[in-house]
């Protein structure tokens, strides 16, 4: 369905959890597509062995924030998740999740799509000074 438009295209494997998710690069960051019930989103999720390691990860990125806020065309929720070894930027979706309308859920892949490609040509260059 996304036709070109993202690199993750082809790549995402089927999943029995409430996300797919494809490596973003690096180690321990991956994009995820995730359906809630009511809702959905799509992130950069930050998940290293380490928490400390997640943590400056995370930090890093938000300090382009604006950067990639424009990047993206709009604002993200910036989630560094204080007790949890794990951190997330994520772009939420209040449409959508595995209860709603299914008449809407072609139009529900699209928004997630446009977000998820939007997200990763946003990230993708700060991405890529992680790996440097």
């Amino acid at each position: 369905m996304s036709e070109g438009r993202t690199t993750l295209e082809g790549r995402l494997p089927p999943s029995a959890r409430d996300y797919i998710e494809i490596g973003a690069g690096v180690s321990g960051l991956h994009f995820r597509y995730v359906v809630g019930l009511r809702s959905t989103r799509v992130e950069l999720y930050i998940a290293r062995p380490d928490a400390a390691t997640n943590k400056r990860i995370y930090d890093e990125l938000e300090s382009h924030k604006h950067e990639i806020e424009a990047a993206f065309g709009g604002k993200l929720s910036w989630e560094r998740l204080e007790g949890s070894k794990s951190s997330r930027i994520a772009c939420r979706l209040l449409i959508g999740g595995s209860e709603g309308d299914e008449a809407r859920w072609e139009m529900v892949q699209h928004a997630m799509i446009d977000a998820m490609t939007r997200l990763e040509n946003a990230l993708r260059p700060f991405i890529s000074r992680l790996r440097a």
